[in-house]
């Protein structure tokens, strides 16, 4: 037996496994970012419902709180985008023919949109959460009307 085929053929190597981990990670943190804004859309709700009810400001739920989820994206966007790009190069120095120059530069601007969208997000979530803009964003916590 060679050694190509004792091993499991399978498993991902090279190029392909960094792209994979890198998009991954950036997956789990659209997830938290998700998460997040989820969370402040139920605070939402339940203020647009105390509203219709007649609220007293101490009946309000304090605001969620979204600044962990917004440290951890930001702190792995970075490492998360590294690991893609090196493997697109990867990719790109081993391909043999333009398809897999072309896939590489695809999975590389996937990654980036995501990145910076994953980038502004998380920034808007390390906000301190003190206070609140209101349910209409005028500062209030209910809206006239």
């Amino acid at each position: 037996m060679t050694d190509n085929e004792t091993h499991s053929t399978g498993r991902l190597r090279g190029p392909r496994f960094f792209q994979l981990a890198g998009l991954t990670a950036l997956a789990v943190d659209a997830g938290l970012i998700t998460w997040g804004m989820h969370r402040d859309s139920q605070w939402n709700a339940a203020v647009l419902e105390l509203c219709k009810s007649g609220y007293l400001p101490a009946d309000l739920p304090p605001l969620p709180e979204n600044g962990w989820i917004g440290v951890v994206t930001l702190c792995s966007i970075g490492p998360a985008l590294v690991i893609t790009l090196v493997g697109a190069v990867r990719q790109g120095r081993h391909a043999r023919a333009a398809g897999g120059i072309v896939a590489a530069v695809a999975v590389t601007a996937v990654a980036t949109l995501v990145a910076f969208w994953l980038l502004l997000v998380g920034l808007l979530m390390i906000e301190p959460r003190t206070a609140g803009t209101g349910t209409d964003g005028s500062g209030l916590p209910c809206p006239e009307g």
